[in-house]
C-alpha cells in the first residue's frame, strides 16, 4: 500500500534494540525508523508514531527468517483487513487492540506476496501448510488478486493447499515444496463456478510429493491457466490432474510448458503414476497446449479425455528396472487432437493410443529399448472407428532382438498414413490414403511356372493362374473396391504391345490378365501392380 499523506520509505535502517526510535536525519518531513527483532514486539509496541516513521521488522520470528520488511502505521479502522488477514502477513495489529479497529502496523509492499510473511519457514521440517494457506487465502480477498511468491529454500506441508480465484504463483525455482504427510494433493483448485481459477498462472518451483501425496496438481475447475517453469517429483499418482466430476462447465485454454516431471524415487510396482490426465468423469480438457514436457518414470505419460489440444515435444519415457513399467506414452481419448515433434520412449503395449476422430500425429518419434520381449507391442493403436493422420514420423526399436511387433494395430479403417520411417518393427503397416500406393509387387513371368517375384509391398501373395492371368492378394483390407489400380508391363520381346486388364478388383484381391492388340491373350516378360488408396478420414 502506499504511505500515508506526507510519509515516505526511509533510505538507511538504524539497528539498534527492541525499544530505541531513532531519527535518520534531517528530511522532510522528520522520519524515525524503530528496529523491532520480531512480529511479537511489534504486536507488543505501545508507541504512538506519528505521520512519517516507520518500523524496521528484522524478521518474523528471528531475524533473517525472510518475514522482515518495512511497516507503517495506520491508524484508521484496518479491522476487516485484519480479519482476512489470520496469520498477519501484511496487516499486524497492536496485542492492545488485536481486531485493528484501532489500527495496525501495514507492510510496505509491491510487487507480490511472500509466504515467508505470513509464517512459512524454510527449514524442511515445519508444516507451512497454514501459512501458505493464509497467503493464499488474503491475496485471494484483494480486487484484482496477486500473485504468491516463494523464495529459495525447503517447505514442508502436511496438509494440501486450496488454490483460490484470482491469484498466481510465482517461485523461486530453488523453491521446494515437499510433502510430508498422506494428502489427496499438493495443491487444489476445488469445482464450482465461485471457485473456478481463470486467467492466472503457476511459475516456478519444485513439487516434490515424497511419495505420500497422491497428486501434485488437481485442478478441478478451471480456465484460461499458466503452468510453467517447474519441477515435479516422487508421485505415486497424478503429476497434474485436469478436471474432476460436478465441473460447473467445460475447462479450456490451459497453457503447459516447461515442465519436468520426474520420479526421483523407487521403480513403481502396483501404483500407476500418471503424468498428465484429463479426467474422464468431467468434460475434459479442450483448446489447450502443452509444450516442451518431459514426464519421466509414469505408468502413463498422458492419459485421458482431450479435444482440440496441441501437444508439442512432450517426452514420456521410463527405464523398466529403475523406474517401472511404462504401458502407454501417450493414451487419447477424444477429437480433433494433434501431436507433434514428441517423444514416446519404451513402453510395454502402446507409444500413441488414440480413441477419437480426426487427430494428428506428425514429426513424432518412438524410440524402443530392449526392456521388453521381442516382437511386443505396438508402435500406434486405434481404438475402433477412431481415425487419424500419421505422417513424417520415426518409429524405431533400438535393437533387432527386441523389436516393436506393428507399426499401427487395431482398427485402421480410417487410418491416413504417410512417410513414416520405421526401424526394427516386425509388422510395417507403411501408406495408406488418398493417392498413396497401399500394395505393390514387382514380378517376373515364367513360361508355365509360378513368376518370380522381385519386391513387393503390402502383398501377401501371388497366384499363377495361367501365363498371362495373375491374381494378387493384398495384405490389407481395403475399405471398399473403389480404389485405383496401376498396371505397368513389359513385353517378351520388342516391339509386342500388350494391353493389361483388370479383371477382378475385391477389398483383399486384384486380378490382372494380359492381351495383344488383336485381342488374344499373352504372357508379359515383367509386371508392376500398384494399388492406390483413397481417402479414408
Amino acid at each position: 500500500p502506499d504511505p500515508p499523506a506526507g510519509g515516505y520509505i526511509p533510505l538507511a535502517v538504524v539497528d539498534t534494540d527492541d525499544t530505541s526510535v531513532v531519527r535518520i536525519g534531517d528530511l522532510r518531513p522528520m522520519a524515525q525508523v524503530l528496529h523491532i527483532h520480531n512480529i511479537t514486539s511489534l504486536k507488543a509496541l505501545s508507541i504512538q508514531p506519528p505521520v512519517g516513521h516507520f518500523i524496521y521488522l528484522a524478521g518474523r520470528a528471528i531475524i533473517g527468517d525472510g518475514g522482515e520488511g518495512l511497516f507503517y502505521w495506520d491508524a484508521s479502522d484496518v479491522s476487516a483487513k485484519v480479519a482476512v488477514d489470520t496469520q498477519n502477513g501484511i496487516y499486524v495489529p497492536p496485542d492492545s487492540d488485536s481486531t485493528g479497529a484501532s489500527g495496525a502496523w501495514v507492510r510496505f509492499y509491491d510487487d507480490g506476496y511472500y509466504v515467508d510473511w505470513f509464517g512459512a519457514v524454510a527449514d524442511n521440517t515445519t508444516d507451512c501448510a497454514a501459512a501458505i494457506q493464509a497467503c493464499i487465502d488474503f491475496v485471494a480477498t484483494l480486487n484484482n488478486g496477486g500473485t504468491v511468491r516463494g523464495r529459495a529454500g525447503d517447505y514442508a506441508i502436511a496438509s494440501g493447499l486450496v488454490w483460490k480465484p484470482k491469484v498466481s504463483f510465482d517461485f523461486d525455482k530453488h523453491f521446494r515444496l515437499r510433502a510430508s504427510a498422506v494428502m489427496t494433493a499438493m495443491l487444489t483448485a476445488e469445482v464450482g463456478a465461485g471457485n473456478r481459477i481463470k486467467r492466472v498462472a503457476l511459475r516456478g518451483g519444485w513439487f516434490d510429493a515424497d511419495l505420500v501425496a497422491e497428486a501434485v496438481l488437481y485442478l478441478k475447475e478451471w480456465e484460461a491457466v499458466e503452468l510453467s517453469g517447474m519441477k515435479l517429483t516422487a508421485c505415486n499418482g497424478d503429476y497434474i490432474h485436469l478436471g474432476a466430476a460436478g465441473q460447473s462447465s467445460a475447462p479450456f485454454e490451459l497453457d503447459a510448458h516447461n515442465i519436468l516431471i520426474t520420479r526421483q524415487a523407487a521403480a513403481f510396482t502396483t501404483e500407476t503414476p500418471r503424468g498428465i490426465f484429463s479426467d474422464q468423469d468431467g468434460y475434459g480438457t479442450s483448446d489447450s497446449n502443452f509444450a516442451d514436457i518431459v514426464i519421466h518414470g509414469c505408468e502413463r505419460g498422458v492419459d485421458g479425455k482431450f479435444y482440440s489440444c496441441r501437444f508439442y515435444a512432450v517426452h514420456p519415457w521410463a527405464n523398466k528396472t529403475a523406474d517401472g513399467t511404462m504401458t502407454r506414452g501417450f493414451s487419447l481419448q477424444g477429437n480433433n487432437n494433434m501431436l507433434q515433434g514428441c517423444d514416446s520412449d519404451n513402453a510395454s503395449a502402446y507409444h500413441y493410443y488414440f480413441d477419437g476422430v480426426r487427430n494428428i500425429i506428425t514429426e513424432c518419434k518412438t524410440n524402443r529399448g530392449t526392456d521388453y520381449s521381442d516382437a511386443s507391442g505396438a508402435v500406434v493403436h486405434l481404438v475402433s472407428g477412431s481415425s487419424l493422420v500419421a505422417k513424417n514420423n520415426i518409429f524405431s526399436a533400438q535393437s533387432a532382438s527386441y523389436r516393436i511387433n506393428n507399426e499401427f494395430s487395431g482398427d485402421t479403417s480410417k487410418l491416413h498414413a504417410e512417410n513414416n520411417f520405421t526401424n526394427n518393427i516386425v509388422n510395417v503397416f507403411g501408406n495408406q490414403g488418398a493417392g498413396l500406393v497401399e500394395a505393390q509387387i514387382n514380378f517376373t513371368t515364367n513360361a508355365g511356372a509360378d513368376p518370380t517375384v522381385n519386391s513387393s509391398y503390402n502383398v501377401a501373395s501371388i497366384s499363377r493362374l495361367t501365363d498371362y492371368d495373375y491374381t494378387i492378394y493384398i495384405d490389407r483390407d481395403m475399405s471398399d473396391t473403389e480404389y485405383d489400380v496401376n498396371i505397368s508391363q513389359t513385353a517378351v520381346s520388342y516391339p509386342q504391345m500388350i494391353i493389361p486388364v483388370l479383371r477382378e478388383r475385391s477389398t483383399d484381391r486384384v486380378r490382372v490378365q494380359f492381351y495383344d492388340p488383336s485381342g488374344t491373350l499373352v504372357r508379359p516378360n515383367n509386371v508392376t501392380v500398384s494399388v492406390m488408396g483413397k481417402s479414408r478420414i
